[in-house]
């Protein structure tokens, strides 16, 4: 997807609900600087070895809706 993303130019960012239903599937809110990073960066796609996931989509690969520890 990272890289995709980066032949357009641009990685697409998080919207607000896309953030919001992300917290809702976690629990939590995330801490403001991630938060921010997913509005105004990007949804997921970047980071070390640009591996950070986005907050939504298929759910197997996000970080909202990825396996759980205990689903091993």
């Amino acid at each position: 997807m990272a890289k995709r993303a980066l032949q357009d130019g641009e990685l697409p960012r998080a919207t607000s609900e896309q953030i919001k239903e992300a917290e809702a599937a976690l629990g939590f809110p995330l801490p403001p600087l991630l938060s921010r990073l997913y509005r105004e960066v990007g949804n997921g796609g970047f980071g070390p070895d640009c591996q950070l996931l986005p907050l939504t989509g298929s759910p197997s690969s996000t970080a909202a809706y990825g396996p759980k520890p205990n689903d091993a």
